[in-house]
């Protein structure tokens, strides 16, 4: 697992999150405090079925006991790009992992084609 964040100048103000290999295991705080939701881009390009990105707001969450305050599906085989013009705030911490279900209580890891395939996921925040 490889989180990476990239902060810029503050005169643009916002910060890149990837990480090349998201499961059902949380990334806590990823923006190192409050910030407002911009980007999405889920890679399940090697996923043998749909992939569900959750997010949460809070430094700490536990899978299948925290609701998550988004659930973006992305289907198996494909890239999924979600857009937020106004952008979703997160008031004390932006925290995410993936499941193989949609349902809060999934706790289960992405299906991937090969052990070689992971899920991406890149968020831009403000």
């Amino acid at each position: 697992m490889a989180l990476q964040v990239s902060g810029f100048d503050r005169a643009l103000d916002y910060k890149v999150i990837h990480q090349s290999d998201v499961k059902a295991t949380i990334n806590a705080n990823t923006a190192d405090g409050p910030c407002v939701l911009r980007h999405v881009a889920i890679g399940n390009d090697g996923g043998s079925a749909d992939v569900y990105l959750k997010l949460t707001d809070g430094h700490v969450a536990s899978i299948g006991a925290s609701t998550p305050l988004m659930v973006l599906r992305c289907p198996a085989g494909s890239n999924q790009v979600y857009t937020l013009p106004d952008g979703v705030i997160f008031a004390e911490s932006l925290s995410f992992w993936a499941t193989s279900g949609a349902s809060p209580l999934n706790a289960n890891d992405p299906s991937l084609v090969s052990a070689k395939n992971t899920i991406k996921v890149t968020l831009v925040v403000t």
